[in-house]
């Protein structure tokens, strides 16, 4: 076979399986457009869920922010029936209702709504928390609270593209502004459920560098406020000694 042949024929190759090696979805940071929204709710003759005579906020495929994030990242380990080792909360167990035999008699309860944070969907049926109307130590409403309080659908260069400090996540028609930036972490890829290959585990699992509670407090300022009058955890402070010499809290 002539050399120009091979050549071409290589090039060829090169272009057809070009999608099997692109970047993954959120690569690079944000993705592509239709991968979360549909223009006018007709392309490809696509019947979106949960059609509203209102329609759907942001023209997106699904009911909302978290439901459309839910669609993919329920099958990263969220909702895999507990097999989900991911570092930002399974969302299974928001959803597990759990109930025992006490040693002293009676039963006990663990409800699903107090494990975790409940992001509001309609398509995987989770309700905002029943028990705290807002963030503990703070005025961010839950039955607001999405993947996207936390996560910038569009993406950014921070850590699990969390937002950071200045114009925060889209709230209540408004943003909601963080006065912190995001921390600094490495962590696992997205396969995180038992057997998917990035699951946590004691050698394998996230590593949070520094400015975590700082950002936690963005949405739960009255846990740093001395004034505040609460139990106040140290943050970004040397551990006792007797802890270690090189952790930090």
């Amino acid at each position: 076979m002539p050399s120009s042949t091979k050549t071409c024929i290589s090039a060829l190759l090169l272009v057809v399986f070009l999608p099997a090696i692109a970047a993954a979805f959120h690569d690079g940071g944000v993705a592509y457009c239709a991968g979360c929204h549909s223009m006018h709710n007709t392309q490809d003759g696509y019947t979106p869920y949960h059609q509203s005579p209102n329609g759907r906020p942001f023209l997106l495929k699904y009911g909302n922010a978290s439901d459309t994030c839910l669609m993919c990242h329920s099958f990263y380990g969220q909702f895999m029936n507990g097999r989900g080792y991911g570092p930002g909360g399974d969302f299974y167990w928001v959803s597990k209702t759990f109930n025992w035999t006490q040693h002293s008699g009676g039963t006990a309860t663990s409800t699903g709504d107090s494990h975790g944070h409940n992001v509001v969907t309609n398509v995987f049926h989770l309700a905002p928390d029943a028990t705290l109307s807002a963030a503990p130590g703070g005025d961010f409403l839950g039955n607001l609270l999405s993947c996207t309080s936390c996560h910038d659908p569009h993406g950014n260069a921070s850590f699990r593209m969390l937002y950071g400090s200045g114009a925060g996540p889209w709230y209540d028609g408004d943003r909601y502004s963080f006065a912190h930036a995001a921390p600094l972490a490495r962590g696992n890829e997205r396969l995180t459920y038992a057997g998917g290959g990035g699951e946590e585990t004691n050698a394998q699992h996230t590593v949070y560098k520094s400015g975590v509670s700082e950002w936690c407090a963005n949405c739960h300022q009255a846990f740093h406020d001395p004034a505040a009058g609460r139990f106040i955890h140290p943050t970004s402070r040397w551990a006792p000694r007797w802890l270690t010499s090189t952790t930090r809290i």
